[in-house]
């Protein structure tokens, strides 16, 4: 592994040793406007992602940076839950000259590894989108699903994400979640120009059906290939337009991204129990053709099996010679015991018994009869 002044770029920040905690920033492997993300590591929970957040020089900008501070500070003080990344720790450095934030680590692309800080990029969706142009539906509807029930539980808290988008949900083991907590704000107070164009709703973010808008969005890219801007479009070539359900997702993303918010989903969990409904009928779809799959498979040793218990079970169990004669080849040597079973050959002591019992009969037949019967001289 490289050594921190190795792996740090020439224009990161330099801050002295303990400024994080356990936590030691090893290179520099995202930037936003209002600060940068380390990989890092420390005890416990090995790898880490570290978002440090340097206080501006320029006045004019002390606003946003209060407010991205405030945002990580009531994320991480939300309960943990499925779809949301996990905050292990928060904190401020000497002099208050930055606040820092250490979440759990994404995924690396493929060919990274967070063992190896020079190959490691965080897996996004955004990546993810790229790489495969479009996802296939049932994969479409289980992210959506997942990402809906992680707003619907920072609506429950009366907070919004305002800028969900695919560059900020990550896979942490395999699993999407919502990331870059710094626009979360009360839903009392969010009323403001923030979020990402193409992912944000015309009417701007400060109600639960703008982030509602920026997750039809999303799963927008991710379903038809097309970029927001080209909402409209038909969807790529990639797109999994065979499938009957996929326009029946159009139609929800079409509810969820309407220019009106009072058409849209009035939360997220309304929009969570449409796609959930959606993706519990697209698995009966698909688990209904692997039976007939299954059934068409096995047809080629059930019909034969059946005509030959239908044709003959009777001769079998009637005449012995045959059923011993008889040839059982695989597979209806496993079914042998449904033809025979009910007339099973006599035990090999029975024959034994029958010749002794058939003995004393003869020797009794040889006996003199009764007096009476016995003819006069």
């Amino acid at each position: 592994m490289k050594t921190d002044s190795a792996a740090r770029p020439a224009d990161s920040p330099v801050f002295p040793p303990g400024s994080f905690g356990p936590w030691r920033p090893l290179r520099e492997i995202g930037r936003g406007a209002h600060g940068s993300v380390f990989l890092a590591d420390g005890p416990g929970e090995g790898h880490v992602a570290l978002k440090v957040c340097r206080r501006p020089d320029d006045p004019a900008r002390m606003n946003e940076w209060e407010r991205e501070k405030r945002g990580w500070t009531l994320y991480a003080n939300l309960p943990a839950a499925p779809g949301l990344v996990r905050v292990l720790g928060t904190g401020e450095t000497e002099g208050e000259s930055a606040f820092w934030v250490a979440m759990e680590l994404a995924d690396p692309e493929p060919g990274g590894s967070a063992d190896d800080p020079g190959s490691y990029r965080p897996l996004t969706l955004a990546s993810v989108a790229a790489a495969e142009v479009a996802l296939p539906l049932g994969r479409c509807l289980a992210i959506g699903e997942r990402l809906a029930s992680a707003l619907e539980h920072l609506q429950r808290h009366h907070l919004l994400h305002r800028d969900v988008k695919p560059g900020n949900v990550l896979f942490v083991r395999g699993a999407p979640v919502i990331a870059d907590a710094g626009l979360v704000a009360d839903d009392r107070e969010a009323a403001s120009l923030v979020g990402t164009p193409g992912y944000e709703p015309p009417e701007h973010h400060g109600t639960p059906q703008g982030d509602v808008f920026s997750l039809g969005r999303t799963l927008w890219r991710i379903g038809t290939g097309r970029a927001p801007e080209e909402a409209g479009f038909a969807p790529c070539a990639e797109a999994d337009t065979s499938d009957p359900d996929f326009w029946r997702f159009l139609a929800i993303l079409g509810k969820a991204t309407s220019p009106s918010p009072g058409r849209r989903y009035r939360s997220a969990k309304a929009f969570r129990k449409d796609l959930a409904r959606l993706r519990r009928r697209h698995a009966a779809k698909r688990f209904r053709k692997l039976r007939i799959l299954l059934l068409v498979a096995a047809l080629p040793i059930l019909v034969p099996a059946i005509w030959n218990f239908m044709t003959f079970r009777v001769i079998l169990m009637q005449d012995e010679a045959m059923r011993a004669a008889i040839v059982w080849p695989f597979p209806y040597r496993i079914l042998k015991p449904l033809f025979v079973s009910r007339n099973p050959p006599p035990p090999p002591w029975k024959q034994a018994v029958d010749d002794m019992n058939e003995s004393l009969r003869d020797l009794l037949s040889d006996l003199p009869g009764k007096p009476d019967d016995r003819s006069n001289p």
